[in-house]
């Protein structure tokens, strides 16, 4: 289970961190939101209900952004998102929604003002692991060599 569950791919549609070790395999028991890895569930409020983040892909790209910095990453979300005329949904983590566990930094493998960009397959594609001087520049490039644009 462990194979199918916790399977990591290495392609032109997702940048590693720079420093990984190429695995192949990730434990599904303990994710680290590595790229190339399915994204972890994590347990969310929203709106007085609950939902996991695993509900939240299928329709397009999501971003998820630590609420410390987190609105930049959204609005850099939403100016690549136009630019490029790609769908993405952008979630700002303690604003939009509330991490019932507090589990998502340590599953996605981000600091505070991290984000992550999750495919619309539910693999995570990109990540900065803390905040980013020029989100809207980083976010755009990424996305463009995730699109192979």
């Amino acid at each position: 289970m462990g194979a199918i569950l916790g399977a990591r791919y290495h392609s032109t549609a997702v940048i590693e961190d720079p420093a990984d070790d190429g695995s192949l395999l990730e434990d599904p028991r303990h994710p680290t939101g590595r790229p190339g890895s399915r994204a972890a569930h994590v347990r969310l409020g929203r709106e007085g209900r609950e939902v996991s983040t695993v509900d939240l892909f299928g329709a397009g790209f999501v971003l998820l952004a630590d609420g410390e910095g987190g609105r930049a990453w959204s609005d850099a979300g939403r100016l690549a998102s136009r630019r490029l005329g790609v769908a993405l949904s952008r979630i700002v983590l303690g604003d939009d929604v509330v991490d019932v566990e507090g589990a998502w930094r340590s599953r996605y493998g981000v600091g505070a003002g991290g984000a992550v960009l999750v495919r619309p397959d539910g693999y995570v594609a990109w990540r900065a692991t803390g905040p980013d001087p020029d989100p809207a520049a980083t976010l755009e490039s990424a996305l463009r060599r995730v699109l192979s644009r």
